[in-house]
C-alpha cells in the first residue's frame, strides 16, 4: 500500500512542476527526430534564451526551421514582436527527459541588427552575416558563439556568462569589450579600427589595421595582430597591449 502512496506522489509532484507545459506532456519522450519551418514574420533582432542551439542562414525572406522531438517540438518558441525574434523552449519538465538532444533553430533572414544571447547553447552561422551595423550582446550564458561577419560596424559586448565567442571575417570598425569570464577571440576578425575593452582574466585577440585603441581593467591582455599606425591605450589593471 505504501508502494502504491509513494508512486502516486511522484506521479502528482511531476504534474505539479509542469506550469507552462500541458500537464500530460510531462509524460511523454521527446519522440522521433521532427522539423517545422515556421513564418513568424519580419525580424532584424534574435533574443535568445534557453538551452537553445542556433544556425544563421542568408535568405531573402524571414522564416525559422526549428528541429526538436516530434512529441515537444510545439515548445520551442520562435515569436516575433516588432521586428524582434524571441526564441525559447517553453517546456517546463526537461528534467524528467533525456538531455543528449537539444533544439535547434536555423534562422533565415537577409540581415540582422542585433542578437543577444542568454542561452546555454551553441551559436554558429553558416553563411555570412552581411549588415550595416551589427550588435552582439551576452548576458550569463554559457556554451559557444561563433560569428561570421561582413558588416561597416560590428560591436560584441560580452557582459557576463562562461562562453567561448569566436568572430571572423570583415569589419572596417570593431568594438570589442568583454567581462565576463569567458573568452572573446576576434583574432580572424580582418578590422581597420579596432576599439578593445578587455576586463576580463582572459586574454582577447584581435585585429586592427590603421588604429588601435586598447583599455584594460584586470590582468587579460590585449593581443593585437595588423600594422595599426596609431595605438592608444588606457590601462588600469595588470594586462598588457602586445602585438601577436
Amino acid at each position: 500500500m505504501k508502494k502504491l502512496f509513494y508512486i502516486a506522489f511522484a506521479f502528482c509532484l511531476i504534474l505539479s512542476g509542469c506550469n507552462n507545459e500541458d500537464s500530460w506532456d510531462c509524460l511523454k519522450s521527446l519522440g522521433d527526430d521532427a522539423s517545422e519551418i515556421r513564418y513568424p514574420g519580419n525580424f532584424n533582432q534574435i533574443f535568445l534564451t534557453d538551452k537553445v542551439d542556433m544556425d544563421y542562414r542568408y535568405s531573402d525572406s524571414c522564416y525559422v526551421e526549428v528541429f526538436f522531438g516530434e512529441n515537444i517540438i510545439h515548445h520551442i518558441q520562435t515569436r516575433v514582436d516588432g521586428n524582434s525574434l524571441f526564441i525559447a523552449n517553453t517546456a517546463t519538465c526537461n528534467w524528467v527527459r533525456t538531455l543528449k538532444k537539444i533544439p535547434l533553430v536555423v534562422v533565415y533572414a537577409p540581415t540582422l541588427a542585433y542578437l543577444e544571447n542568454t542561452s546555454s547553447a551553441t551559436i554558429t552561422m553558416r553563411d555570412t552575416l552581411v549588415s550595416h551595423d551589427f550588435l552582439y550582446e551576452q548576458r550569463g550564458s554559457n556554451g559557444n558563439a561563433h560569428l561570421l561577419l561582413k558588416t561597416d560596424s560590428a560591436r560584441v559586448y560580452v557582459h557576463t556568462g562562461y562562453t567561448g565567442i569566436y568572430v571572423s571575417g570583415r569589419s572596417t570598425y570593431s568594438g570589442l569589450y568583454n567581462a565576463s569570464v569567458g573568452k572573446l577571440d576576434a583574432s580572424l576578425l580582418n578590422s581597420d579600427i579596432t576599439i578593445v575593452n578587455n576586463s576580463s582574466l582572459q586574454d582577447l585577440p584581435c585585429v586592427a589595421n590603421s588604429y588601435l585603441f586598447g583599455e584594460i581593467n584586470l590582468s587579460g591582455n590585449i593581443l593585437y595582430s595588423g600594422d595599426p599606425e596609431n595605438i592608444d591605450t588606457s590601462i588600469n589593471g595588470s594586462g598588457r597591449v602586445l602585438p601577436h
